[in-house]
């Protein structure tokens, strides 16, 4: 007749974030993008945000990208990829098995394809704050994700 410890809180059980242990509150991202600059921008922005853990690749590949999804709680694609390739990645991601949220970060004065904003969680707006930012990851990763197959797509996407 052992007592048992019951698991810590997760995150979204009610526990405020202050009590819940690190580990639990940790988000952890992956920013694909093939600009030099563009990862070491958005890691300066979300600096100040230690519960934010941002990792980055240049492989902008479907299978690529895939391999490290079930690490991360999102996959945030850079918005100023080429259209042809944004939008083959997307299709592509929004019909794996991924294991994350899928996000793209859309800059400012960037226009995407309505076909290709409809695959992700979320269109995160590369806005003027990073608080703003930071809570736009925290909200695509825990909106609802379902593989799209060929026929469902077209009943979700009319």
């Amino acid at each position: 007749a052992g007592t048992t410890t019951p698991p810590p809180p997760a995150v979204g059980s009610g526990v405020p974030l202050a009590e819940a242990p690190a580990a639990l509150t940790r988000l952890t991202v992956c920013f694909v993008s093939a600009a030099d600059d563009r990862p070491a921008d958005l890691r300066q922005r979300l600096a100040a945000h230690t519960d934010v853990v941002l990792d980055s690749t240049g492989a902008v590949g479907v299978a690529a990208v895939t391999a490290t999804a079930s690490a991360h709680d999102v996959i945030l694609v850079d918005g100023v990829l080429a259209p042809a390739v944004l939008g083959v990645l997307m299709a592509g991601l929004r019909a794996a098995p991924l294991g994350a949220a899928l996000a793209i970060l859309v800059p400012e004065r960037v226009t995407i394809a309505t076909d290709v904003t409809a695959l992700p969680n979320a269109c995160i707006a590369e806005g003027p704050t990073a608080d703003a930012l930071a809570e736009a990851l925290r909200d695509a990763a825990w909106t609802p994700w379902q593989p799209v197959t060929a026929g469902s797509a077209e009943r979700e996407h009319p």
